[in-house]
């Protein structure tokens, strides 16, 4: 392989790499929108009172 190669090898799999960690922020980001004010998404907030014997 040539150092060009090489390079243009390199630069591929930066890109793959980068959509990669866009879309992995894309996913925390949709976490955090979803999550309450405590950390929980709202779905596992609206669960705690059940699985503790509550409402």
């Amino acid at each position: 392989m040539t150092t060009k190669e090489a390079l243009q090898q390199i630069q591929a799999d930066l890109l793959t790499m980068s959509v990669s960690v866009e879309e992995q922020i894309e996913r925390i980001d949709r976490i955090l929108h979803d999550s309450g004010p405590d950390g929980q998404s709202r779905t596992q907030a609206e669960e705690q009172p059940r699985l503790a014997g509550g409402a």
